[in-house]
């Protein structure tokens, strides 16, 4: 049975709803590679809700086809469970929220326990490999530099490829929080990795960042003169990043989008 607010897949003039477990009172996908593997989320309905649009109890998840561009789907899920943690914490459940997926199924979005960035591949880190671990989310952190309380990680690129290595952009969002004062940062991170040619898994190198990107030009301390660029949503392979901010004119403060080449 699909059930009201259902992900699905639209190809050549057909719709298919994305499977979810018999307790998901609903789901959505975010996006979609070449291959067809699709990222997203399910949750189930309850009284611990952000607001009406973003349940906290949900869990990411990864749709890959049984073949390319297919629509019978196997489903990974991101996380170790289903949970509201942010209203009645559990250590043993970790919810999240998936919001892009690149060509070679690396994953971004972000985590409730800690509401920071996530990367999530079946890896580990620093060249080993360890098949399939779908709870191996890799916490993107805050920037160093500030007392950020929470990321989100919006995007990521499919790989510019130096030395037969891979190496991606995540792009997202800082946000601080002061008394009554909420400050919001644009933010970048790399992560570089290899592809197995053979086998197509995945053996992550390095993660870096996050780095700040109101810091990046070419103004007095890296800054982009009147500009407060608050949140980065989306990157090409070409490294060419878009979000909005909000920018001073002298006159006027008015909230923009933006394009950082």
């Amino acid at each position: 049975m699909v059930k009201a607010g259902s992900a699905f897949l639209y190809s050549s003039g057909t719709t298919s709803f994305l499977p979810v477990p018999k307790a998901g009172q609903g789901s959505r996908a975010c996006s979609i590679n070449a291959y067809g593997q699709i990222a997203g989320a399910y949750y189930t309905e309850g009284q611990h809700q952000i607001d009406i649009y973003h349940p906290i109890t949900q869990q990411g998840v990864v749709w890959t086809p049984s073949v390319a561009g297919g629509t019978t789907f196997s489903v990974t899920y991101l996380g170790s469970g289903i949970g509201d943690s942010q209203q009645a914490p559990n250590p043993n459940v970790d919810p999240t929220a998936a919001y892009a997926i690149n060509r070679d199924g690396l994953v971004v979005g972000y985590s409730f326990n800690t509401h920071h960035a996530f990367l999530w591949a079946p890896t580990i880190l620093d060249g080993t490999t360890s098949g399939v671990i779908p709870e191996n989310l890799h916490d993107l952190g805050v920037l160093p530099t500030s007392s950020g309380d929470t990321s989100d990680a919006y995007a990521i690129s499919n790989p510019t490829l130096v030395s037969g290595t891979g190496i991606a952009t995540i792009v997202g969002k800082e946000t601080t929080t002061s008394g009554s004062t909420v400050t919001y940062k644009a933010v970048k991170w790399t992560v570089t990795y290899n592809v197995n040619p053979t086998t197509h898994s995945i053996t992550l190198g390095s993660i870096s960042g996050p780095i700040d990107l109101n810091t990046t030009g070419p103004g007095t301390g890296g800054a982009y003169t009147g500009w407060t660029l608050q949140s980065a949503t989306s990157v090409d392979l070409g490294d060419r990043i878009v979000g909005y901010g909000t920018y001073n004119s002298g006159t006027t403060v008015t909230t923009k989008a933006f394009l950082l080449n």
